[in-house]
């Protein structure tokens, strides 16, 4: 048994859940259940959800990096397969068991966050630089349940959100860093004006039609529109509140909360502001708006972390921002090599 759990300890979760399962299935069936079908029904929901976790912790948390990711996708699985399982008429009395398990799991997650977030902004002085607070929220969701696109595409909207909000801030700029902008020359906030003021007089359309026929019906799109506004703005302003940053030994690069990455000046072998057609395929365009209009040309390729899991590679990079001059006699500055003739 040791072996097979050093060998292949998802196999062994898979044969322990599988006996899970039929065992709950057993019970659903035996003539015990109908006569205490309250108790046996939340029995059998905590076996499905509490003791296929614990299945989960002795067969692959032990021997391999702990995922509370993955323990939470054994619960709500548990869950699916309780109301699956359990006769239609005895579902509901399983229900009070499944909010309470996914109320102390999703507070459980919140509070881990919190206090690993609190000791990551703690941290940060220490380490000389000054994180922002969706790279706070970041790395402290990525500690407690690992890395993945829907954890990054959570903390993302929940930092649009917050930046939409009215209160004032300035811009991220961490202590030895150059800021260079990109939302001033892109003509962003036209195109939201623009896109706001036509929303708006769609929404008000389109919840005076459908309310004819159902109020309800029509506050859906209502709701859907007004947080797709709410999220331009918050856009808008992580682009506007988090410039490129010019270190002395490389550069940031912040699109927004759309891309982000970093480029090692000593990668860089030339810093043009045009574009070389021959460069085209070997090209990553990192812009919020328009085309590129410096580029940044790498002995290696580097890749830039987009969200939802996006990722663009090239070893030449072109950005825009609202001063590609000054940028390129910023690093030219750091290194004067660049500047020479090739």
């Amino acid at each position: 048994m040791d072996t097979a759990l050093r060998r292949s300890p998802w196999l062994v979760f898979g044969v322990a859940a599988a006996a899970i399962v039929l065992a709950s299935r057993a019970v659903i069936r035996s003539p015990a259940f109908h006569v205490h079908p309250a108790a046996f029904g939340a029995a059998v929901t905590a076996d499905l959800t509490a003791t296929a976790a614990a299945a989960y912790w002795v067969t692959v948390g032990r021997s391999r990096r702990f995922s509370p990711t993955a323990v939470l996708a054994i619960v709500v699985a548990g869950l699916v397969a309780a109301r699956l399982l359990l006769p239609p008429e005895e579902r509901a009395l399983a229900a009070p068991a499944a909010r309470a398990i996914a109320v102390i799991l999703e507070l459980g997650v919140v509070v881990a966050v919190g206090w690993v977030a609190r000791r990551v902004a703690g941290a940060a002085p220490l380490r000389g630089d000054e994180l922002a607070i969706e790279d706070v929220l970041w790395e402290a969701s990525c500690r407690v349940a690992g890395r993945h696109w829907a954890l990054e595409a959570a903390v993302g909207e929940a930092t649009r959100i917050g930046m939409a909000l009215p209160w004032r801030s300035a811009p991220h700029v961490p202590r030895g860093a150059a800021p260079f902008t990109v939302h001033r020359k892109a003509g962003l906030g036209a195109l939201l004006f623009a896109i706001g003021l036509s929303a708006a007089a769609e929404v008000l359309a389109t919840h005076a039609l459908l309310g004819h026929w159902s109020v309800r019906a029509a506050w859906v799109p209502t709701a859907l529109s007004v947080y797709g506004l709410v999220w331009l703005v918050g856009d808008f302003r992580a682009i506007r509140l988090r410039p490129m940053l010019l270190w002395p030994n490389e550069l940031s690069v912040r699109v927004g909360l759309q891309w982000r990455g970093r480029i090692p000046l000593a990668e860089m072998t030339r810093v043009d502001l045009t574009a070389d057609p021959r460069d085209r395929s070997r090209c990553a365009v990192l812009s919020p708006l328009g085309g590129p209009n410096i580029f940044v040309h790498l002995a290696h390729p580097v890749a830039i972390d987009g969200a939802l899991g996006r990722t663009r590679q090239g070893s030449v990079i072109g950005l825009r921002v609202d001063e590609p001059e000054a940028l390129r006699a910023a690093i030219l500055a750091r290194r004067p090599e660049l500047g020479s003739p090739h």
